[in-house]
């Protein structure tokens, strides 16, 4: 936590500021060599954090057996896939 991150590929957290985006073996090599200069936004983290707590992963209520659990309806949409049946 609270440490720099570098993002080679696609993510959809590839945010610059909120880390480093690089797109090739070169834009890598140029970054571990400045690794002491790596740093993040962290208003930027904070609100990226806050987003993903509020509005992306579904709330988790603890269920009558004491177990956690999550509404479907708001698992189905975020799935890459098709639910079955």
């Amino acid at each position: 936590f609270a440490k720099p991150v570098i993002v080679l590929g696609r993510a959809f957290f590839r945010i610059p500021g909120l880390v480093m985006p690089v797109d090739g073996p070169e834009d890598l090599s140029r970054a571990f060599a400045a690794a002491e200069a790596l740093d993040f936004d962290a208003p930027l983290r904070d609100a990226f954090m806050n987003y993903l707590d509020q509005v992306y992963y579904p709330a988790v209520e603890t269920g009558p057996d004491g177990r956690p659990r999550v509404d479907p309806a708001l698992v189905r949409p975020k799935l890459p896939f098709p639910a079955a049946g």
